[in-house]
């Protein structure tokens, strides 16, 4: 099987709220022909992964791990999915229990979910 890699980066700056547990937060995207990951780094620290399939045009959401607790990691790392997502055109299917609770929250991206059943 043939198989390339690409990588993105992503800073976010957490707000206040966040503050006493770290400032600059990076997003590594890293992506294959079947799927990819989301890394969370805080500093040289990696705090959190976010593991993705893909299945023609929709981006399965499998699995989310927060390392640390009480940052905002998970939300982050399925944020960082997300946009991913829309810039790739993909659908997105949240299996991981935390993203489709995070997709429940976050209304404003229910255009891009896959459906079970619809041909997009």
């Amino acid at each position: 099987m043939r198989t390339h890699q690409t990588e993105q980066h992503t800073r976010v700056v957490l707000s206040d709220k966040y503050r006493n547990f770290a400032t600059i937060m990076e997003m590594k995207i890293e992506t294959t022909n079947t799927g990819g990951k989301v890394l969370a780094y805080n500093g040289d620290e990696l705090v959190g992964r976010l593991e993705f399939s893909y299945e023609g045009n929709v981006m399965r959401i499998d699995h989310t791990y927060a390392y640390k607790e009480g940052m905002g990691v998970g939300s982050l790392l399925v944020s960082a999915a997300n946009d991913y997502a829309i810039n790739k055109g993909l659908r997105v299917l949240p299996v991981c229990s935390f993203a489709g609770v995070w997709y429940q929250r976050h209304q404003q991206f229910a255009d891009i979910l896959y459906k079970e059943g619809s041909q997009s």
